[in-house]
């Protein structure tokens, strides 16, 4: 993936998101995601339950019930 991103070969990605989790100054682990979806997968897999139920509260309140469904519909095909 690196690779590709030095080589600008991600040229058409909208975005890469490149996160490093570092202990004791070294590279522990590194992550590099590549679009929406592997981002919102990311970041929903880091929340608790907690923070996920206020997550869905949020978007219900927000009216973004659609984008709701859509997620729950991946989930259950």
């Amino acid at each position: 993936m690196f690779r590709l991103l030095v080589e600008g070969k991600l040229a058409k990605t909208n975005y890469v998101v490149i996160i490093c989790a570092c202990r004791n100054a070294a590279i522990d682990s590194c992550i590099a995601v590549t679009g929406k979806y592997q981002a919102r997968i990311l970041s929903e897999s880091l929340l608790t339950p907690a923070e996920y139920q206020k997550e869905v509260n949020y978007e219900l309140v927000t009216g973004k019930v659609d984008s709701l469904g859509a997620f729950f519909s991946t989930l259950c095909p």
